[in-house]
């Protein structure tokens, strides 16, 4: 009994991103058809643009926070256990440093390719590789939430984890309808990218009171990130002015040689700036 009890709020956060979803599924379709009186073919066309597509693509972002917020519990757990209050800081530290080297990159990557990873999964679109940028940065907002309430559970705050989650929710059932009215699809995601940012503060914030963290200490961590998607989201403009991959193919040979590019400009300005060392130290 004592198992379950721990369990069910680790079971319903890791749920919160496919009850999102669930909530696009039953009232997106509605609004659409039911009080824009749109057709039922462009609904569905629009769904998959941004949502049904992309989340295949996007769940490895979600995939990646989660894989590293799991690997922080039972060290997290176990020193909070013993009151061992700065073993705790430097462990949440660390949980967020990772977070912030591993899935930030990440996603610059992966959204400076959404074009070309569209047309490799699906077919070569602007208008989808638009949703697919949307989603790819939507996912970063909710695998830092997720990250955030999965840390809580192993501090033992897993009622605290719970009721952020559920204003989350809430604000995205309120936030549907009139933004989904407003902008179709890109409100849906709008609506989605709020609830979640809202949970980041709240998640985030009870971290930092409980435990006397200092988040401007991550402040140049995320300011090389910052460096790193500007000089990413410029080179891939100055490159599809010239040319844009059109077949299935040349996409994913182009995609690997960029990725491994930038991957290898993200480790030699994370070195040059010392975000590799304090990582790997």
């Amino acid at each position: 009994m004592a198992i379950a009890y721990e369990s069910i709020p680790f079971v319903i956060v890791g749920a919160g991103i496919n009850l999102c979803q669930i909530i696009d599924q039953l009232f997106f379709k509605q609004i659409m058809q039911g009080v824009l009186g749109l057709s039922a073919e462009y609904t569905q066309q629009v769904y998959t643009a941004f949502s049904a597509n992309p989340s295949k693509l996007t769940s490895v972002i979600t995939a990646l926070a989660a894989a590293i917020a799991g690997s922080s519990l039972p060290l997290l757990a176990s020193v909070n256990a013993g009151g061992q209050k700065k073993d705790v800081r430097h462990y949440l530290a660390d949980n967020i440093n990772y977070l912030i080297f591993i899935v930030f990159p990440v996603s610059t990557i992966f959204s400076a390719l959404s074009f070309e990873a569209n047309g490799i999964f699906f077919f070569f679109s602007k208008a989808g590789a638009e949703f697919l940028t949307y989603n790819i940065w939507q996912s970063l907002i909710m695998a830092v939430a997720i990250n955030g309430l999965t840390v809580l559970q192993a501090l033992h705050y897993s009622k605290k984890a719970m009721s952020y989650l559920l204003v989350g929710l809430i604000i995205k059932l309120v936030l549907q309808f009139p933004l989904v009215f407003m902008l179709q699809g890109t409100g849906a995601i709008m609506a989605t990218n709020i609830a979640f940012a809202v949970i980041c503060i709240l998640a985030y914030r009870k971290i930092r009171i409980e435990f006397s963290i200092n988040f401007r200490d991550f402040v140049p961590s995320i300011l090389l990130n910052v460096i790193f998607l500007i000089i990413i989201v410029i080179a891939q403009a100055a490159i599809s002015s010239i040319y844009m991959p059109q077949t299935k193919l040349i996409a994913l040979m182009y995609s690997v040689v960029f990725g491994i590019c930038a991957g290898l400009l993200y480790y030699g300005i994370s070195k040059k700036f010392g975000f590799w060392n304090k990582i790997f130290e």
